[in-house]
């Protein structure tokens, strides 16, 4: 991380973060963290190496659990509502952008803030209330809804189909491509170019 760090949460002033060295499993990683609110900045993946090195699962999804700490996660005061602020910036110097509220494994009911380049904040307390629903079984629950967001995108199209564009005007072009499933921009401005060739031929 960069130098310059500072607390999204606390304002006038927002204080810089300071560093907590950890080991995750025989990796060294520093978490930011703000000494006045207790929050706590993850860069990408540091998060879940924590939840899995640091904090103990159950062998088995104990749901009436989790159910309980769900109700107590929705009970937590929310800063959000103290502050008015419902979206807060990355603190990463040099980004800036308001970070996506998102439900922590789908089904943890903590919405945690989240930046798809830099990491993932948490404000004071919600990293404990984390660590007893990862305990009681969310750690499968997290895994499972990651397999199925991985399925989802491999499954979802992402290709355009194409016109059938051999034939123009009853002349024969190029030989279609085998690549139906792909929007060929060469393909196209090839047809093009032959299309305004025998425009100026006829």
């Amino acid at each position: 991380m960069a130098e310059g760090m500072n607390c999204p949460r606390c304002l006038d002033p927002s204080p810089p973060l300071g560093r907590v060295g950890l080991d995750l499993g025989g990796k060294d990683v520093e978490i930011e963290r703000c000494g006045r609110c207790q929050g706590l900045f993850f860069n990408p993946g540091e998060l879940e190496a924590f939840l899995e090195t640091q904090v103990a699962s159950t062998l088995w999804t104990d749901f009436p659990r989790m159910d309980l700490i769900k109700e107590e996660i929705q009970k937590m005061p929310r800063p959000e509502d103290m502050e008015g602020r419902f979206y807060i910036p990355c603190p990463q110097p040099g980004c800036g952008v308001s970070m996506n509220r998102k439900n922590f494994g789908r089904e943890s009911g903590l919405m945690v803030d989240s930046c798809m380049h830099h990491g993932t904040w948490l404000d004071g307390g919600e990293l404990r209330a984390l660590a007893g629903w990862w305990h009681a079984g969310g750690k499968f629950v997290h895994q499972a809804a990651e397999v199925k967001a991985a399925e989802r995108r491999m499954e979802s199209p992402r290709t355009i189909p194409r016109m059938d564009l051999s034939e123009v005007g009853g002349r024969p072009w190029l030989e279609p491509s085998p690549r139906r499933d792909v929007f060929d921009t060469a393909y196209v401005l090839g047809w093009l170019a032959h299309a305004v060739a025998g425009f100026f031929s006829d």
